[in-house]
């Protein structure tokens, strides 16, 4: 470029400077996104063993702007959520190792952990599996299938107040 245009080298060093400025705000602002607006997002972990329940669900919530993280077993959930601090947790009752009402039980038990939100997500539909989980503590409980529609009204309900 030096070689076809010798005489404009000074407007080519003032290009040079607005592209680097330029390049500077993308990284800014990229920054601010990346640093800023997760951490003011809700978090939400997902606790289920079945990758078609998890799958669209990660989707659906990341769709809505919480921040997620997904765990499929009831071990997994207890050792994720003091280094994730979710604000809520959608938890299934039948897991590997300890299930949802075991899981459920420790979170509300311990006084660090209960303030955090639980609905569980079940193939449970007896009354008395729902009145096991509001006994338990939970804040709400859908069976499945359920509607994406009343997971997300739900999950917004409980964590707007």
């Amino acid at each position: 470029m030096d070689l076809i245009f010798p005489f404009f080298n000074g407007l080519k060093l003032k290009r040079e400077k607005l592209f680097i400025e330029s390049l500077k705000l993308l990284w800014l602002s990229s920054f601010e996104k990346d640093w800023v607006l997760p951490s003011m997002a809700y978090k939400i972990l997902i606790v289920d063993d079945e990758p078609s329940i998890t799958i669209p669900l990660k989707f659906l919530m990341e769709k809505n702007q919480f921040e997620v993280m997904v765990v499929h077993n009831g071990e997994d959930a207890l050792s994720t959520i003091d280094c994730f601090q979710p604000d809520l947790i959608l938890l299934d009752v039948m897991l590997p190792s300890l299930d949802g009402f075991q899981v459920c039980q420790n979170l509300k038990s311990d006084p660090k952990r209960k303030s955090i939100k639980v609905i569980f997500l079940s193939a449970l539909t007896r009354d008395l599996d729902m009145a096991k989980g509001n006994t338990l503590g939970a804040d709400a409980y859908i069976t499945k299938p359920f509607s994406n529609a009343d997971v997300v009204r739900q999950v917004k309900e409980l964590l707007s107040g």
